[in-house]
């Protein structure tokens, strides 16, 4: 099983701001997190059609880092289409990054709905999460 082998970190980006957005970091250098990773799964929300810039920001602090390293891309928007256009935006990206992006990709929308028990309640959602995976 997968969960046997792997070792996963949540990493959040406002954890890694820049200093000229948020003063000096006081977190491990994302560079550093980027060099001892062996992948990424990167969660994206979509903002006015496209990632947020702080994720930029923060993906350009490495570069050799990355080492044609594989990355997923999961979309999350309070609208229909998962963050379809922050994905394929940010796909392009990471590859000019010197990522791999994996082929499958997954997207959940309408992320502010939940159902009684407080769980997306998406199917679509959880089809193309269990296509990533």
């Amino acid at each position: 099983m997968l969960e046997d082998r792997a070792r996963c970190a949540l990493i959040s980006v406002e954890d890694h701001i820049m200093g000229y957005t948020r003063g000096k970091d006081q977190s491990p250098s994302w560079a550093q997190i980027a060099d001892e990773s062996d992948g990424f799964i990167i969660i994206v929300p979509e903002y006015n059609h496209a990632y947020p810039g702080e994720l930029k920001i923060m993906l350009d602090s490495a570069y050799e880092e990355y080492k044609r390293k594989p990355a997923a891309v999961i979309g999350v928007s309070s609208g229909g289409f998962g963050g379809s256009r922050a994905v394929e935006a940010l796909r392009l990206a990471l590859l000019g990054m010197s990522l791999t992006p994996i082929p499958a990709v997954a997207y959940v929308s309408q992320i502010n709905q939940e159902n009684k028990d407080q769980v997306l309640d998406d199917m679509l959602a959880g089809k193309s999460l269990k296509n990533l995976i």
